[in-house]
């Protein structure tokens, strides 16, 4: 089906935007996370960002440009 949000209900909507979606394992890859930092519920997931912080903390800062 094409998409045309114009023309679709909404579960078509989520339907359709949900067939391209990554898996949690993709995202976790393309982040740089590591496994148990990130927690599957399906086709979704929750970052543990306490873990997160606490493995970076050590790393410099980024550097904010305008």
């Amino acid at each position: 089906m094409a998409y045309d949000a114009t023309k679709m209900a909404d579960w078509q909507i989520s339907e359709a935007a949900e067939v391209n979606m990554p898996t949690p394992d993709e995202w976790r890859d393309r982040l740089g996370l590591q496994k148990d930092e990130m927690l599957p519920m399906g086709r979704l997931a929750k970052l543990d960002f306490l873990k997160i912080i606490e493995r970076l903390k050590n790393r410099p800062d980024g550097k904010y440009i305008e």
